[in-house]
């Protein structure tokens, strides 16, 4: 195999980083369309369930984003919504 072909395979880390980013990045935007685009630069959101969480950190934003959003973390809305 040439070298450039083996420095275009991913790594199962490399996958692992980009649904990381694909989660985050589906969140930030069901928060932004949820009406908390303020609340997401500020870096303080209070969940309906009663925590407060900052939305910076990816963790903390997958335990609370269905409570705000109805849908599963790291998803998209359905086609048409």
């Amino acid at each position: 195999m040439s070298d450039l072909k083996a420095a275009w395979r991913a790594t199962d880390d490399d996958l692992a980083k980009i649904r990381h980013q694909q989660e985050w990045t589906a969140n930030k935007y069901a928060l932004h369309d949820a009406g908390y685009a303020a609340q997401i630069r500020r870096g303080e959101i209070h969940c309906p369930c009663g925590e407060t969480f900052n939305p910076r950190f990816h963790e903390q934003t997958m335990a609370h984003i269905s409570h705000i959003t109805g849908r599963a973390p790291g998803t998209n809305p359905p086609a048409g919504a």
